[in-house]
């Protein structure tokens, strides 16, 4: 299956735009909803680990903890495209007076100093590059040799029902303005699409039992190659 990757000027639009407004509005709704795939990223901080950097950090939520389990030692580094993210990210760095910066950036080209950093996470940031493996290697040359990764990422729509029940519940719901087309005639079959809908629905519920596992689910299935190793926000 082809995978269409936006560009950079596209991402670059989309959060410096709507959806940069969306999550600075909603900033802690959206760290409450994700604090327990925050604790899969920081938790895994080992002592020995002190310049730890954050790939597509939003408003830095996830930073400012890795900043906190760094403690005076270390450093927190943040990196984003979104130009309004990055200042609410900065702003609470400041109150905070933690050990953390902020880099408002594209991490696919920033030129990263070599070596500088000794783990890299991400929480859903990594799954927009315009080129993953350009990206990918940009990241590998700023991690010092011994340096490790934990990323998490979005599975596909189908098995994502945090993204898609909203959209489902709202399909049909009739819209002021909009025109009701009445059928004359029966709705002939078509059992292609019906076998399509019947796998889509399988699908959602599939993640939704993935989903009902919690955190360690999410461990295990990363684990067993079910869940994409890379992953926004």
């Amino acid at each position: 299956m082809s995978v269409r990757h936006e560009t950079a000027e596209d991402q670059s639009r989309l959060w410096n735009g709507p959806a940069a407004r969306g999550w600075v509005e909603n900033q802690d709704l959206l760290d409450r909803v994700f604090r327990p795939l925050e604790a899969l990223l920081v938790d895994s901080i080992s002592g020995s680990q002190t310049r730890v950097l954050d790939v597509g950090c939003g408003t830095g939520g996830t930073t400012l903890a890795a900043a906190r389990q760094l403690g005076a030692n270390g450093e927190s580094i943040g990196i984003d495209i979104s130009e309004p993210m990055i200042a609410v990210a900065r702003a609470r760095a400041e109150r905070e007076a933690a050990p953390a910066r902020f880099i408002c950036a594209d991490a696919q080209e920033y030129a990263f100093e070599p070596a500088s950093v000794d783990r890299i996470i991400s929480r859903f940031g990594v799954m927009f590059f315009a080129n993953p493996v350009r990206a990918f290697a940009n990241l590998r040359r700023a991690a010092a040799d011994e340096g490790a990764a934990r990323l998490i990422a979005w599975r596909s729509p189908a098995e994502n029902p945090f993204m898609t029940t909203a959209e489902r519940a709202a399909r049909p719901v009739r819209w002021p303005g909009a025109v009701r087309v009445r059928r004359s005639r029966p709705r002939r079959s078509n059992p292609a699409r019906e076998r399509m809908d019947g796998d889509r629905d399988s699908a959602d519920r599939r993640a939704v039992h993935v989903a009902r596992g919690g955190p360690g689910a999410i461990r295990d299935t990363a684990r067993s190659g079910r869940a994409d190793p890379a992953g926004g926000r």
